[in-house]
């Protein structure tokens, strides 16, 4: 069960807002009762683990559940306190948010390390993911009627008249990060396992890479290429490390994706993608010495940090009442080099295992792993501490599970 509770926590979302959007309902009365049923079920595995296992935490996930109460204070004080409000929710979104589907999935998942099984969260990672992948393509089809052109020409959404924040149920990044989550499970299962058909693996990369290119976002963008790459150093460690076995996989992996490239220049000019307009215009900000509204949170929040550095400022930045898009900055921003110190620590332990890992052959964990960081990677571009309960479950899992340190 515990598996199952993270999955449909942490993965199902496009299936349930695709649901939504087909159906018409209210999107803000579903979301609320899903997330409150998650919440139940992570309870009822407390529940479970006090009755059959007594409840214990590794001593990294300690570091982390610390860095947890350190912040639950500040947000307290803050809001209750202070008067202190976030600009995108009221007191009770942010509480439900953090306390409801943050806080207590991950301290379950802190102290489940018994009930934690790889292979079966493998298994059925894949299957959900495709099925999310699968929603969200059809929707989009549906929405933009079919037009390919179209949905690779701006930065496709899933939108409801029914749906708050303006029509949006499903934004660009999710579908980005859903895409690119499938292209990396299904590369690493059609390397290192045998017993999936590789057509349909095939497909399934297909699949991920078009969503990741219809949802146009940068982040799982650079992500996707950077797993893929640590993908085939894993790949070639596991044989006999050759660097010449290495490059050649390299090769491969570049030769594919010019194939793509070549692809869909056929059916679109290539300056005319979405994800290359947006990586093109970043650069040339760049390059005129022009600065994203991101950049501007990220440098006024580590000013509050600046200002305030051994117990933080507030849990929202001073520059525009919201987080900074970037859980690190986040971190000192609001709980200071005293709650950084918990937090920080979490972060490498979660490095250091995934380094042993790296080194073992458990080739379900190392896909999970990855899996992880693309996930923790999000929350470093468009994350916040409080409204990505996703990021901080799988962090937990990450320092949670059990590896092999003999490797």
């Amino acid at each position: 069960m515990v598996v199952w509770t993270i999955l449909l926590s942490c993965f199902s979302y496009p299936i349930t807002a695709t649901i939504i959007g087909l159906s018409g309902v209210p999107s803000t009365p579903v979301n609320i009762a899903l997330k409150i049923v998650y919440s139940l079920f992570y309870v009822f595995l407390f529940v479970q683990i006090v009755v059959f296992n007594f409840p214990k935490i590794t001593f990294q996930g300690l570091f982390l559940f610390i860095f947890f109460v350190i912040y639950s204070l500040r947000l307290v004080s803050d809001i209750s306190f202070n008067g202190i409000r976030f600009i995108g929710g009221n007191s009770s979104y942010v509480y439900s948010y953090f306390f409801g589907a943050t806080l207590i999935p991950s301290f379950v998942i802190l102290v489940s390390r018994a009930f934690l099984d790889e292979k079966l969260l493998l298994k059925h990672l894949f299957y959900i993911l495709l099925i999310a992948n699968l929603s969200m393509i059809f929707f989009t089809l549906k929405q933009s009627e079919g037009d390919i052109i179209k949905m690779l020409s701006y930065r496709v959404e899933i939108e409801s008249e029914f749906s708050a924040e303006g029509g949006n149920l499903l934004n660009p990044i999710i579908i980005s990060f859903f895409g690119a989550s499938l292209s990396i499970l299904s590369i690493n299962l059609f390397l290192f396992f045998k017993n999936y058909n590789k057509f349909l693996l095939a497909f399934c990369v297909v699949l991920g890479i078009a969503n990741l290119a219809f949802g146009a976002s940068r982040g799982p963008f650079y992500s996707f290429f950077v797993l893929i790459l640590a993908t085939f150093a894993y790949k070639n460690f596991q044989t006999k490390f050759q660097i010449s076995r290495l490059l050649k996989s390299i090769s491969i992996f570049f030769l594919v994706s010019i194939v793509i490239y070549i692809s869909l220049s056929l059916l679109i000019e290539i300056d005319e993608l979405t994800i290359v307009k947006r990586i093109t215009i970043g650069q040339e900000l760049q390059e005129f010495g022009q600065e994203e509204y991101r950049n501007f949170a990220y440098q006024y929040a580590f000013q509050d940090f600046l200002e305030h550095p051994l117990l933080g400022n507030h849990f929202v930045g001073s520059y525009d009442q919201t987080y900074p898009h970037n859980v690190m900055i986040e971190v000192l921003m609001a709980t200071g080099i005293v709650g950084g110190i918990f937090y920080f620590t979490a972060f490498l332990s979660f490095m250091v295992r995934f380094f042993y890992v790296f080194k073992s052959d458990n080739r379900e964990l190392f896909i999970i792993f990855l899996i992880c960081i693309l996930t923790i990677s999000l929350s470093l571009t468009s994350g916040s501490i409080f409204v990505n309960p996703e990021s901080w479950i799988l962090f937990s899992l990450a320092l949670t599970i059990k590896i092999d340190k003999k490797a």
